[in-house]
């Protein structure tokens, strides 16, 4: 199954790179280099019971333990995902409880869009790594999407009623903490610690 999913993703690349060549221009030289998108920024939230300065793979596993999408960092656009989270923690007793605003600098052509795949190749891709249990996205299919071009996913919040996306980062590059709110009397409050 495995296997498969790796062909897809080469193929879901290789399709990328190609774009815009015709099949005898294909022939007779290499393909084109793909075309450099322009990085884009998302503001977007992270909640935990833990307070650190970066956020880091190192620790993925270590908090929530709910990976429906897989291996990887979680973020949320909508800030009541991520205050909900924090809270959850709380009042687990698994930590303080800590919001986190970051900037992710993302390209969108690397980032596994769940819910609109756009090629046919995406489209297939997107099937098969839907198939596979939470368990079976582990690590060392989220280095493979990251060695072959995909940065990470991104899908709709189902559980929840959301105005955005989760987004799961497979790296730890392209995050930038701008603030972090620290749960004090039921209240998130800014903390003037940043790092």
């Amino acid at each position: 199954m495995l296997r498969r999913i790796f062909a897809t993703v080469r193929s879901a690349v290789e399709a990328r790179q190609l774009e815009g060549t015709s099949a005898d221009a294909t022939a007779q030289q290499p393909p084109a280099p793909a075309p450099q998108s322009s990085p884009v920024t998302v503001e977007a939230w992270h909640g935990g019971g833990v307070r650190f300065q970066r956020f880091s793979i190192d620790y993925v596993g270590t908090g929530e333990g709910a990976s429906a999408l897989g291996w990887g960092l979680y973020f949320s656009e909508d800030r009541r995902i991520a205050e909900y989270n924090a809270l959850r923690r709380n009042f687990e007793g698994k930590g303080a409880g800590y919001l986190y605003r970051v900037k992710l600098t993302l390209i969108r052509e690397r980032v596994l869009n769940l819910d609109w795949p756009g090629t046919p190749d995406e489209r297939q891709l997107v099937g098969e790594y839907l198939k596979l249990s939470a368990h079976d996205r582990s690590r060392s299919l989220a280095d493979s999407f990251r060695h072959r071009g995909i940065d990470g996913v991104r899908g709709y919040e189902q559980e929840r009623a959301s105005t955005g996306d989760t987004i799961v980062c497979f790296s730890d590059g392209a995050i930038e903490v701008v603030e972090v709110f620290t749960l004090k009397g039921g209240v998130f409050v800014r903390d003037a610690w940043i790092g």
